[in-house]
């Protein structure tokens, strides 16, 4: 299903389509819905998710952390949740958990305690 199909199903995003919403952030361009010049999506759109796999899974994207896919995905694109949904893809990708670095000291060795006497 494309983006436009999406927004007539979606309450939000048909009230902006037929100008009941009055937010000046977001405008219309060719039935596309902008918000401050970055494509908006309705909720419960599939392209979100194809969105944060190209931004974060794709070879030359080389799996980059949260604050960096957050802000990747954020200067092109825009949607309710934004935050929480790259948050949520960062943190359920399988690459990202078998590489990711320990950010704890390494436990000392054990020493033993001397015999009380």
């Amino acid at each position: 299903m494309t983006i436009l199909a999406k927004y007539a199903k979606d309450e939000f995003t048909a009230s902006i389509i037929e100008g009941h919403n009055k937010d000046e952030r977001f405008k219309v361009n060719d039935g596309l819905i902008l918000y401050k010049e970055r494509i908006f999506l309705a909720s419960g759109s599939k392209m979100k998710e194809k969105i944060l796999t190209a931004m974060h899974d794709a070879p030359l994207a080389r799996h980059p952390r949260l604050l960096k896919t957050y802000k990747a995905v954020r200067e092109r694109f825009a949607w309710r949740g934004i935050k929480e949904d790259v948050y949520k893809h960062v943190k359920e990708c399988v690459k990202c958990q078998e590489n990711k670095t320990k950010n704890v000291f390494p436990p000392n060795s054990l020493q033993t305690l001397s015999i009380p006497k």
